[in-house]
């Protein structure tokens, strides 16, 4: 079976193991994606040149949908396959899938953006969302620290626990 959004859309929970979101969060990011693939197509080809003529999907174009483009982007996001596995899972060349990875990720990211759902990066952009969010959960988890060779005092009690 072919990933494409007409399989996917009757079936909301392969559609959320596939790409990592629902059915509501799609169409959602489905209007700002498509915006900025139109703006980014009018004026560049796949490989980055400029366009001369006008882009239309045709029968024999990798992706039939926008939905189609999107659900590929979300799946190398969320599943991180080779490029290989992407090109037979999409039935594209790892070359041309390589190609519209390099093209719908910029997209992506600003269709994100335009929904203020990027994540941050640095402790200032944090400080400045926890500042207006409500909810803030912390993540305390405990995590095995290896003991130093030297030094060990602030690791290691000395106690030893033999296992008899």
């Amino acid at each position: 079976m072919k990933l494409t959004y007409s399989n996917l859309k009757p079936r909301p929970r392969v559609l959320k193991a596939v790409t990592g979101i629902g059915l509501k969060e799609f169409a959602l990011l489905i209007t700002p994606f498509s915006n900025a693939w139109e703006i980014h197509n009018r004026k560049w080809t796949l490989e980055g040149k400029t366009r001369q003529r006008n882009f239309k999907f045709r029968e024999n174009n990798s992706f039939q949908s926008i939905e189609d483009m999107m659900i590929f982007i979300l799946y190398h996001y969320k599943a991180k396959p080779t490029q290989e596995l992407l090109g037979v899972t999409f039935n594209l060349t790892q070359p041309k899938a390589s190609l519209w990875i390099s093209t719908l990720e910029p997209i992506l990211m600003q269709s994100l953006k335009k929904l203020n759902l990027v994540p941050v990066r640095d402790s200032a952009a944090l400080n400045h969302e926890l500042v207006e969010s409500v909810t803030v959960i912390l993540d305390g988890s405990e995590r095995p620290v290896r003991r130093p060779k030297y030094d060990q005092k602030e690791f290691f009690s000395g106690k030893k626990r033999g296992t008899r």
